[in-house]
């Protein structure tokens, strides 16, 4: 079961990743930990995905976003939300001063991987700014980098999306894995949900 972030919970994950200062020896780095996990959040991406956007994937005119080669070889398109866009023109501007002949969206200062941030700079990244939110989970549930899609697609399906167009925007294979997916773990969050209104009403009485 993915850990679903809350409201609460997103808006200290943010404000952490917005306070990092910049640094001489990685001068984008600020930049990028702000966009880039809102990024995995707001289209629901695959972290893979995020770090592997090269920059003429990224159309900031028309707000669309070319997912290359994903799982299983899919191509797909994903649409940026008008908030996202301006989020991502501002980066791009700001980066673009600083690596303006960059490959990747996210340009690393790394020379490994050609310039990509590797998943073994990503994900103990994002714990950090865990750390410091002070998000630890509950129970046997632990937040991950991957939980920030599952939340897209959690609160997607609770706002009335439907089951065909989530599985585009998410690059599932077939609309039944998706639903599969992800109406267990909406089941999941409304047992919980009704076994706290239990103990609730139990203390109450």
């Amino acid at each position: 079961i993915p850990y679903i972030y809350s409201k609460e919970d997103l808006s200290k994950l943010f404000k952490e990743m917005d306070s990092l200062q910049p640094s001489l020896r990685s001068p984008t780095k600020h930049l990028v930990v702000s966009v880039i996990f809102r990024m995995i959040y707001c289209c629901g991406l695959r972290p893979i995905e995020a770090r592997r956007l090269r920059r003429k994937d990224v159309n900031l005119f028309n707000g669309t976003v070319n997912i290359l080669e994903s799982k299983g070889h899919k191509d797909r398109i994903v649409v940026l939300s008008e908030d996202m866009r301006e989020l991502c023109r501002n980066y791009d501007q700001r980066v673009e001063a600083i690596h303006p002949e960059r490959r990747y969206f996210f340009q690393s200062p790394s020379v490994r991987g050609d310039g990509m941030y590797s998943m073994e700079w990503i994900i103990p990244t994002f714990r950090k700014f865990l750390q410091t939110a002070g998000i630890s989970g509950y129970g046997e549930i632990q937040p991950r980098l991957y939980d920030l899609r599952h939340t897209f697609a959690t609160l997607a399906l609770q706002n009335g999306v439907d089951i065909k167009t989530l599985s585009g925007i998410l690059g599932h294979s077939s609309s039944g894995f998706t639903l599969d997916t992800y109406t267990h773990v909406t089941m999941k969050m409304q047992q919980e949900a009704a076994n706290k209104m239990d103990q609730f009403m139990k203390m109450r009485l």
